[in-house]
């Protein structure tokens, strides 16, 4: 799951980003399980700020997460 949302304050906007991978709902379950595959993706805001950096987040469609887990070996 890659979740986005907007990020507007005095010194910095953009888009900030997280990846959450879960394992396949078992019979019975009530929530899901985050994987422990999830942390190698940390959130990352692809943001401006104002003083003249810019941050960019790699991963941002499935088929960037799909090559990094292969890239570590899931």
């Amino acid at each position: 799951m890659i979740l986005s949302w907007a990020q507007m304050h005095y010194d910095v906007e953009g888009t900030l980003y997280e990846v959450r991978i879960f394992d396949g709902p078992k019979p019975g379950q009530k929530a899901l399980t985050q994987l422990k595959a999830s942390r190698k993706f940390d959130a990352t805001c692809d943001c401006h700020w104002r003083d003249g950096p810019t941050k960019h987040f790699r991963f941002k469609t499935i088929a960037a997460v799909k090559a990094e887990l292969k890239r570590l070996g899931y």
